[in-house]
């Protein structure tokens, strides 16, 4: 995605708390499906390899 772009679609996110979790939740879901893909060529698995950063759940407000 063209930065100018995804600095336009962040403008109209920002200021709706329901849009900016809706992207803030793909943008995970991406990072995560990117970090299996990668793991996966890797032979390694991805949510026991070394270094793997660990993630609190969200709590719904």
């Amino acid at each position: 995605m063209p930065v100018a772009l995804y600095l336009r679609a962040l403008a109209v996110f920002d200021p709706t708390p329901e849009l900016l979790a809706a992207d803030l939740l793909r943008a995970a879901a991406t990072e995560a499906a990117v970090a299996r893909a990668l793991a996966a060529r890797e032979g390694v698995d991805a949510d026991t390899a070394p270094g793997r950063r660990s993630r609190r759940p969200c709590s719904a407000a």
